[in-house]
């Protein structure tokens, strides 16, 4: 089991984080009149299934605990998993991209890391191991941090060092 509190207490002492976002509801409501949330076991299980890609322990841990998150610069590090921008959606998007790179099948794009436009990079779970990738790299990765939350603390350095820098 997780604890909700202690991962996302976890999140914030790497990244600054604006807004967690929530599960989403069921469609239909209990017999309460109440909606409940769908369990984010269900999240990752129905991400996995349309995939076709196994969640590598380390990004189920994070998942299990947090649908996803955006920092103060309204970027989301950390896409939901169910949605139109979520990850499962995104993912099958890429896959039908002419310039898609040849691993996509066998992997999980999951968050934002910076950049824009063609320079766009983002965290992926490939082969089980975190990658980022650049759209304009084609096939090639970056190795980095096997720790999710080294990568998102270098992206907060990376933030506070350009915003130093328009400081003075």
């Amino acid at each position: 089991m997780c604890d909700p509190d202690a991962v996302r207490d976890r999140i914030r002492e790497a990244i600054n984080v604006t807004k967690f976002y929530p599960a989403p509801p069921r469609p239909l409501f209990d017999a309460r009149g109440h909606r409940e949330l769908v369990p984010m076991g269900e999240l990752i299980t129905d991400a996995e299934q349309r995939l076709g890609v196994p969640f590598p322990p380390w990004l189920r841990a994070v998942y299990e605990c947090c649908n996803g998150f955006a920092t103060y610069t309204g970027e989301c590090i950390l896409y939901p998993l169910h949605g139109s921008e979520g990850v499962t959606e995104f993912n099958l998007f890429l896959r039908e991209q002419e310039w898609r790179p040849s691993w996509i099948g066998r992997a999980i794009v999951f968050g934002y890391v910076g950049g824009s436009g063609s320079l766009t990079t983002h965290t992926v779970a490939l082969d089980g191991e975190l990658v980022e990738w650049c759209y304009n790299h084609g096939d090639d990765v970056e190795r980095t941090s096997p720790d999710l939350f080294a990568v998102w603390r270098r992206v907060q350095s990376d933030w506070d060092s350009v915003h130093a820098g328009l400081d003075n």
